[in-house]
C-alpha cells in the first residue's frame, strides 16, 4: 500500500541530531554498565551465602548482632530507621525463623528474655497494626506475607495489604 503525502515525514524533521555513531558508542557503554551490573550481583550472592554460612555457624549470643549488620549492609536500611533497635531484633528474628505463626512468650524467649519489654509489645503492636503480623488470638500471631512484608526491611514500609486490629486497638 503506498504512503500518502501526508504520512512521509521530511528528512529534516527525522534528524533529530542523534549520530549513529554517539548511539553506538553508547550501546557499548550501556552494555559494559549492565555486565558489570550482574558481576557484581553475583559476587553480593556469593558473599552473601559465605556471611550467612559464617552467622550459622557462631553461638546464638552473638548471631543476632551479626545477622542485624548483615540485613543493614545488605539492605542499606538501618533498625533504627522505624521502632528503634527491638523492632529491628523482631523483623531480623521474623526472617531467620519463618515458622510463620507466633505467640508472645515465644518471641520473648527467641530474643533471649528482652528487657524492654514496653519495646517488644510496641514492635508487635506495630507490625499487627500495620498489617505486617494478624493476630488469631490473644497473643498468638501469624505473619502475613513474606514475600512483601519481610523480605527487605525498606519492604516494610510499604507492604501490601489493609491493616489488621490487635487486642491494642479494641
Amino acid at each position: 500500500m503506498a504512503e500518502s503525502a501526508s504520512q512521509k515525514a521530511p528528512k529534516d524533521q527525522l534528524d533529530t541530531g542523534a549520530s549513529p555513531r554517539a548511539l553506538i558508542h553508547l550501546f557499548g557503554e550501556f552494555e559494559r554498565a549492565r555486565s558489570g551490573k550482574e558481576a557484581a550481583e553475583d559476587r553480593m550472592s556469593n558473599f552473601a551465602h559465605a556471611i550467612r554460612l559464617l552467622i550459622d555457624s557462631l553461638p546464638s549470643a552473638q548471631k543476632l548482632a551479626f545477622e542485624r549488620r548483615f540485613e543493614e549492609i545488605r539492605t542499606g536500611a538501618t533498625p533504627q530507621s522505624r521502632g528503634g533497635e527491638m523492632y529491628g531484633n523482631v523483623i531480623a528474628l521474623f526472617k531467620r525463623d519463618r515458622r510463620g505463626e507466633w505467640a508472645v512468650p515465644e518471641i520473648f524467649d527467641a530474643l533471649g528474655q528482652p528487657a524492654n519489654t514496653k519495646a517488644l509489645y510496641n514492635a508487635i503492636h506495630y507490625l499487627a497494626k500495620t498489617g505486617r503480623i494478624e493476630r488469631i488470638a490473644r497473643g498468638k500471631y501469624v505473619v502475613r506475607s513474606w514475600g512483601v512484608g519481610f523480605d527487605a526491611a525498606e519492604e516494610i514500609e510499604g507492604a501490601d495489604g489493609p491493616p489488621h486490629r490487635s487486642e491494642h486497638d479494641w
